[in-house]
C-alpha cells in the first residue's frame, strides 16, 4: 500500500464549531492527552466536541 493510500484512509471528523469536515491528523490517544493537557480532563469525552485547528485558535484561544 502506498503512502497516499494510507493517508486517504485516515478517519475524518466534522468540526463542532464551523461544521466543515477534515481528515484527522491525531490518534485518539493524542487527542485525549491534549484534552488533559488543556485542563479539560475531567469533562466526559461524550460531552466534548472535536474542533478544527482554525476554530480552536480563533474561538477557543488555543495556540498553533
Amino acid at each position: 500500500m502506498s503512502e497516499e493510500e494510507k493517508t486517504s484512509e485516515r478517519p475524518s471528523y466534522r468540526c463542532a464549531i464551523c461544521g466543515l469536515t477534515f481528515e484527522s491528523e491525531w490518534s485518539d490517544e493524542e487527542a485525549l492527552a491534549e484534552k488533559a493537557a488543556n485542563g479539560w480532563g475531567e469533562i466526559p469525552t461524550e460531552e466534548c466536541g472535536v474542533v478544527c485547528d482554525y476554530c480552536y485558535r480563533a474561538d477557543l484561544g488555543g495556540r498553533a
